[in-house]
């Protein structure tokens, strides 16, 4: 009786373990072309028919263009993982879209869009709570209304990684006055998390709003060993990085971009730290050449350089006084070369509320220009500085410091 028990036990267990589900095998779809035009609409068919659960990739054919104008979004739905393998392909006027926790590769593949005929917001790629990875791709020729050209949209959390790609020549015609201050005209992550790695973000422009890469409030961006450069126009409110919650750049060059304040980074109220990265060549129509810093934190370290910004009042760096707790923090790195119009060629720091803090230590203060006062600092704050945290101080015009009469300004 014992045994029979025991090999009914045995049985229930196999059958039960030979009914669990295997892992859906993947799936691969190629879609033709003929000569060099693609099949548009099978792409459109070969996306719509993917399994929730089912890694599929979908493969173009090398150097053919598939025209979405006038077809439906490409959609990533919940449960789908969906890779779309460009091998030198083009899709040109697509709109792609990521639903909450849909999944989106995107590999090898030039994004082209219709700037003339921009249709709907124009974004190339709509990541609404799900997982998108663009890697070894171009996504360029977009003109949207609103957003990014890769768009991470508010309140939905996300996650965008982008890798050895290139986004540029894109055109926003979001402006700052219309609430454009959140966006950008490359890339905007306005909630959820964003890497953008080994890439470059280049010659993107709006009308008033931010050329390159939007971190909004409700984000949390790394950029790394990437190249950030040409973006902006001098009527925006950051040239080629907006960060209004928490970024990390490192191992990067954010150079020649402009903007009306930051032409290189715009920090507004978010946190923001650079490690060993150039901020160069940038320039601001009135405040921040290279960074521009409006409450928050601002921290520069690992021999990062500031150098050959210009901007009307702080060439290299430009701190506004705001009511709001506001922290600067420099630490072995160079401020050189810089020039401001009016006030601060180096560094251009207001304090009237007394609330911002300094904390600046092994600094290279060297050949900055400005055109009335303060060609190192021009330090309008209450708080005295000590000359101390200065390795070297050279070639400053007309002197080193002007604005507050502590020791610092004692040259």
């Amino acid at each position: 009786m014992g045994r029979s028990v025991v090999r009914a036990a045995v049985v229930t267990v196999v059958a039960a373990v030979s009914m669990q589900v295997a892992p859906a095998a993947a799936a691969t779809v190629e879609v033709p072309c003929t000569g060099t035009v693609g099949d548009a609409g099978k792409l459109a068919a070969a996306v719509k028919a993917v399994k929730p659960g089912t890694p599929t990739t979908i493969e173009l054919k090398p150097g053919c263009e598939y025209n979405m104008k006038g077809k439906p979004a490409l959609e990533s739905r919940k449960g789908m993982r969906l890779t779309i393998e460009g091998r030198e392909a083009t899709i040109a006027d697509p709109k792609l879209v990521v639903r909450p926790g849909g999944e989106l590769t995107v590999r090898g593949l030039t994004l082209r869009g219709e700037p003339r005929n921009a249709r709907e917001t124009g974004n190339a790629i709509v990541n609404i709570g799900g997982t998108v990875a663009v890697d070894r791709s171009t996504v360029k020729d977009f003109s949207p209304t609103g957003g990014g050209i890769i768009h991470q949209v508010p309140r939905a959390g996300g996650r965008l990684t982008v890798t050895h790609s290139t986004i540029r020549d894109n055109t926003s015609s979001s402006d700052s006055d219309s609430g454009g201050a959140a966006l950008g005209a490359a890339i905007t992550v306005q909630s959820g998390n964003a890497t953008i790695d080994s890439s470059i973000i280049s010659d993107n422009h709006t009308r008033g709003a931010t050329g390159g890469i939007v971190i909004g409030e409700s984000a949390v961006g790394t950029i790394k060993d990437s190249t950030i450069t040409n973006n902006g126009d001098d009527r925006g409110i950051a040239g080629g990085i907006f960060v209004g919650s928490s970024a990390t750049v490192t191992g990067s060059k954010i150079t020649n971009n402009k903007a009306k304040h930051g032409g290189g980074i715009s920090n507004r109220g978010g946190t923001t730290t650079v490690q060993n990265s150039v901020i160069a060549n940038n320039s601001a129509a009135e405040t921040g050449g290279g960074i521009f810093h409006w409450a928050g934190t601002v921290s520069i370290d690992g021999q990062s350089k500031i150098a050959g910004n210009t901007a009307r009042d702080g060439g290299g760096i430009g701190q506004h006084d705001t009511n709001s707790k506001s922290a600067l923090k420099i630490h072995q790195s160079w401020v050189s070369g810089n020039t401001a119009e009016h006030l601060g060629g180096g560094m251009y720091l207001t304090n009237s509320y007394n609330t911002a803090t300094y904390e600046l230590s092994q600094l290279w203060l060297v050949n900055n220009t400005a055109g009335k006062d303060g060609g190192g600092i021009y330090a309008d704050t209450s708080r005295p500085f000590d000359k101390t945290f200065i390795e070297e101080w050279k070639g400053n015009k007309p002197n080193l410091c002007a604005g507050n009469r502590g020791p610092l300004c004692e040259d």
